[in-house]
C-alpha cells in the first residue's frame, strides 16, 4: 500500500489556498533529508522528474537523527515510532493548523517550514553527440572517441564551420546561463531562443565563449520555444567535451 506524507505551514484554517501552504508527497518520492541547520532538517522529493522541498523545524537542536529515524520508521512499517499503533495511509509529518497542530509521534518535530514545488534550479546536461553540423558544412556531422583526448569532432576542413545542438527547456522552467566545454580553446558559443513553428533563425539570448558560463537573457519554457547552441570550430583537431543549461523555476 503506497503511503503519503503531510505538511502543512499555514496557520489560518482559511488560508490555505496556495503552493507553500501545504503539501502531499507520495513516501515513494522521498530521496533524501539532511540537517540544513542545527534545528532543521530538510526532506527533498521527486516526483516525476520535479523536484521539492520540505523544511522541519526541531523542537531540540541537533536531534536530526531522532526525527529521521521516526519518519523513516513511519513510513517502512505505517506504525508510530514510539506505540507502534497503525498510522493511517495519510502520514502527518507536519500540521501547524491553529487549534489542530499534529506533528508525528517520536520525531521531536515542533512546525513546518517552508515547503517548495518545483524545482528551484538544476541543469540540463548536453553530451557531444547532440550536437549536429549546419547544414551546407563540409564535415560528416559526427564524433568520434579519441582514447588520449575526448571527443573529436569529424571531417571539418580547417576553416570556421558551425555545430549546433537543440534544447528542450521543461514547463514552468526558465533557461539562464549555458556552459560548454572544450579543449582549452575558448571557442565562441552562442544561444539562440527557437521555436517548434518557425522558421529556425532564432533570437539571439547571448554570447560568449567555451569553458566560461555564459549568463543568457532568461528565457522562459513556452508550448513551442527551445534554445539552439551554437559553437564555431575551426578544424579537426577541434574536441568539446559537453555541457549543461542552467535553469530555474518561473
Amino acid at each position: 500500500m503506497e503511503r503519503f506524507l503531510y505538511f502543512r505551514t499555514e496557520a489560518t484554517t482559511a488560508n490555505d489556498d496556495a503552493t507553500g501552504d501545504s503539501a502531499i508527497f507520495p513516501a515513494s518520492s522521498l530521496i533524501a533529508m539532511q540537517p540544513t541547520n542545527d534545528s532543521e532538517l530538510t526532506m527533498y522529493f521527486s516526483v516525476d522528474g520535479v523536484a521539492s522541498s520540505v523544511v522541519l523545524n526541531l523542537t531540540t537542536a541537533n536531534t536530526h537523527l531522532t526525527a529521521s529515524k521516526a519518519i523513516t520508521h513511519s513510513i517502512s512499517t505505517g506504525k508510530s515510532f514510539t506505540n507502534k499503533r497503525y498510522l493511517p495511509a495519510l502520514i502527518i509529518i507536519a500540521n501547524d493548523t491553529t487549534g489542530a497542530t499534529e506533528y508525528l509521534e517520536g520525531s521531536g518535530i515542533a512546525s513546518c517550514g517552508a515547503i517548495v514545488y518545483g524545482s528551484t534550479s538544476s541543469i540540463i546536461k548536453i553530451l557531444p553527440g547532440h550536437f549536429l553540423n549546419e547544414i551546407g558544412s563540409a564535415s560528416s556531422g559526427t564524433f568520434t572517441p579519441d582514447s588520449t583526448a575526448g571527443w573529436r569532432i569529424t571531417g571539418t576542413t580547417g576553416t570556421a564551420e558551425e555545430v549546433w545542438a537543440f534544447v528542450e527547456i521543461p514547463s514552468g522552467m526558465k533557461a539562464t546561463s549555458v556552459t560548454m566545454y572544450d579543449d582549452d580553446d575558448d571557442r565562441v558559443l552562442k544561444v539562440y531562443e527557437m521555436n517548434i513553428n518557425s522558421e529556425p533563425t532564432g533570437t539571439l539570448k547571448g554570447t560568449g565563449a567555451c569553458n566560461t558560463a555564459l549568463n543568457i537573457t532568461n528565457v522562459n519554457s513556452t508550448a513551442t520555444n527551445y534554445l539552439g547552441i551554437n559553437i564555431t570550430t575551426t578544424g579537426t583537431t577541434d574536441r568539446i567535451w559537453g555541457g549543461s543549461v542552467a535553469i530555474e523555476s518561473i
